[in-house]
């Protein structure tokens, strides 16, 4: 009989303990938070996957091939070969017509078409 008693106030005590230590826990992380970041409630970070509807980020994207390229004239072609011939020329870069023609369809067919 008097085991039974001493092993019940035992377990009591033990879950007593664990209640107060946990307590006092969940208060170190509270104070921590406050010290740190200026509030106790602090949430959990945010988990942010954008969905497929969402637009296009900005910037370069790549063009499907079944994508048709906008056509450009043959005037605007040939000025920016003259302007990006001219400018490799005045800061001494060798450059060919052909590697011209090639960087003036890259700028035209981005995504802003305007030559940089």
């Amino acid at each position: 009989m008097v085991v039974s008693i001493v092993a019940a106030l035992g377990w009591m005590s033990a879950c007593l303990m664990v209640g107060l230590y946990l307590g006092e826990r969940k208060t170190r992380i509270l104070m921590h938070n406050m010290q740190t970041y200026g509030t106790a409630a602090v949430g959990k970070a945010e988990v942010w996957m954008p969905s497929m509807e969402a637009p296009a980020p900005p910037g370069p994207r790549l063009v499907p091939e079944d994508e048709k390229s906008p056509q450009w004239s043959d005037e605007t072609i040939e000025k920016g070969v003259a302007d990006l011939l001219r400018q490799a020329r005045e800061l001494g870069v060798p450059t060919t017509e052909a590697e011209a023609r090639e960087e003036v369809m890259m700028m035209l067919n981005s995504d802003t078409g305007e030559m940089l």
